[in-house]
């Protein structure tokens, strides 16, 4: 029920956005305005207590050479790449993936030959948050809980989609497998600390270097 129920909560948020003709900085805003509220409904509620979803394969793990691997993170994995790669065919050759991609590169001249692109806008924002309440379920399954990690979260999602290029689904992949071996290498080498300063660090170094990405 939670992936399609975030589907119709991005599709309605999107609507309100195009209702008021709020612009992509001005949404960005007032995204980050709705998760002070929402974190703070969740402390209020159910307090900020950490918490764990239990499931019976929580504890399993399988052997892979010398290595054992979570078999929650193998499937989150798995379902990272299934959806990476879905996306990735759905944009190039489906008709709604071409129209898309159009829609981002001159959305007036998209408009001029037919697309839609308010019901577009409207497809893609219900998508986008189906697609974050599929990661939810993975962190949960994954990691325990509190209301104010929502933000060590968001950091690595922007170094993600910064390094792996906006629109570019398998870059992404790419650059979010680079930042959890980064993440995982650190961990094992230093402390479990240090984990959250890759990400920036990386993305730090990246526009440095190659600051037209």
């Amino acid at each position: 029920m939670i992936v399609p129920g975030f589907f119709v909560v991005g599709i309605l948020l999107e609507e309100g956005f195009l209702r008021f003709k709020i612009d992509e900085l001005t949404s960005l805003i007032v995204t980050f305005g709705l998760t002070v509220i929402l974190e703070s409904l969740i402390q209020w509620i159910w307090t900020a207590d950490f918490r764990r979803l239990e499931s019976p394969y929580t504890r399993v793990s399988l052997k892979v050479g010398t290595l054992f691997v979570g078999l929650g993170g193998l499937l989150a994995f798995a379902a990272a790449v299934l959806l990476t790669l879905a996306t990735w065919a759905w944009l190039r050759w489906s008709y709604l993936g071409k129209a898309a991609r159009a829609s981002a590169q001159d959305g007036p001249m998209a408009g001029a030959f037919g697309v839609n692109r308010r019901r577009l806008a409207l497809l893609l924002a219900g998508l986008s948050s189906a697609y974050a309440a599929v990661a939810g379920l993975f962190i949960a399954l994954n990691h325990t809980l509190a209301p104010s990690q929502i933000y060590s979260w968001i950091g690595v999602v922007f170094a993600a989609v910064i390094i792996g290029r906006l629109g570019n689904a398998l870059g992404l992949l790419a650059a979010s497998v680079f930042i959890a071996a980064s993440e995982a290498l650190t961990m094992a080498v230093t402390a479990p600390g240090w984990a959250p300063l890759v990400s920036f660090t990386l993305l730090i170094v990246i526009l440095l270097f190659r600051p037209e990405l």
